[in-house]
């Protein structure tokens, strides 16, 4: 793994719609062209990294409601 995603202070943590306890912290690796994704809840899980091309196919399938439940 990267020397950027072992440093905690690189992460941010995002919640989303309000839920408590469902918390990831994303890490964005502009130099190297990666996202690092981590559990909030769980250190002992792994840091999921992605490239520049996964990462935004990723967005935009969720901005675009692909993954929508309903």
């Amino acid at each position: 793994m990267s020397m950027f995603f072992a440093n905690d202070n690189n992460f941010v943590k995002a919640c989303g719609g309000g839920t408590v306890g469902y918390c990831v912290a994303v890490a964005v690796d502009k130099e190297g062209g990666l996202v690092g994704i981590r559990d909030t809840k769980d250190d002992s899980k792994e840091t999921l990294i992605f490239d520049k091309g996964e990462w935004q196919h990723f967005i935009t399938a969720v901005k675009s409601g692909e993954y929508d439940i309903e």
